[in-house]
């Protein structure tokens, strides 16, 4: 691509990061993602670390963007022309929106399926997002999370974890691109191992708790459905990944003034604190 850019169009300007198009000189056309000033402050690695991930699971078959280029700015990849899954999702009819649910949950499962058994790892995950959990709970007096957070850390001598995997950590229909032969293709992932378990139960928390119509629960019902047709065993202690899913989320999202949310996040909270309140409740 070298330094031939003709033209560069902001696609998304987000608080973490900005999505460039990139047209060059060649007619080819690329995608450029910075990170935003706050960012790079506590991550200063973050481009390197998102770069390595992409070009190892490049390297290895997995659908990824081909990742282009890397420098002090940001990193050039493939430009997906279709858009977000869900965009595209939204837009289909019944069958191919079946047939979509069937690529997403088929996606995530390969992932999974990505051998990392050379790739060190310390401790237990659960007992590492535990603790992770715990440190951002007490830091930001959380107060109202400490009790699932014991009844998760209670239950969690009790969980029969599955070998490492490479794990997403945020899959959503919207870090799933589409092309226009409906190829998908996973974005923003880094090198990040744990039990599969927990990238199932964001996936489908993270629908549940955006819901603002039925179409977001159905979704999540239909994934779960797609992915267990694969891996029937991720049913195993689903519902505590469930919940620590939600759990970690709420942790990442609830520091800072609650009154600074915008209406849509203080919706995914409520969402996210009711199920776990129900989780609770089943004691």
């Amino acid at each position: 691509m070298g330094n031939n850019i003709v033209k560069t169009t902001k696609l998304i300007d987000g608080w973490q990061s900005e999505i460039c198009l990139i047209e060059a000189a060649d007619g080819q056309c690329y995608v450029r993602k910075n990170y935003s000033e706050a960012v790079y402050i506590s991550s200063p690695t973050i481009i390197s670390e998102e770069w390595d991930a992409l070009v190892f699971l490049h390297d290895r078959g997995y659908s990824v963007p081909t990742p282009v280029r890397k420098d002090a700015n940001g990193i050039y990849m493939q430009y997906i022309e279709n858009g977000a899954l869900w965009e595209v999702y939204g837009k289909s009819d019944k069958t191919s929106k079946q047939e979509l649910m069937q690529k997403y949950a088929k996606l995530l499962y390969d992932l999974h399926e990505i051998d990392v058994s050379s790739i060190p790892y310390n401790g237990r995950f659960v007992e590492n997002e535990l603790a992770e959990i715990r440190n951002i709970i007490e830091k930001h007096k959380l107060n109202d999370y400490f009790e699932i957070l014991h009844k998760l850390e209670s239950e969690s001598a009790n969980i029969a974890e599955q070998p490492l995997a490479f794990i997403h950590r945020d899959y959503h229909p919207w870090n799933v691109l589409v092309d226009t032969n409906d190829k998908l293709y996973a974005i923003d992932i880094f090198f990040t191992q744990g039990d599969y378990r927990f990238d199932v139960g964001w996936a489908y928390a993270h629908m549940k708790r955006t819901a603002t119509d039925p179409e977001f629960v159905e979704f999540a019902e239909n994934f779960l459905s797609e992915y267990l047709k694969l891996k029937p065993e991720a049913n195993v202690d689903f519902e505590f990944f469930k919940q620590l899913a939600n759990l970690r989320w709420l942790a990442n999202v609830r520091p800072g003034e609650w009154s600074e949310k915008s209406d849509f996040w203080q919706h995914m909270i409520r969402e996210a604190e009711s199920a776990m309140s129900s989780y609770l409740g089943g004691t």
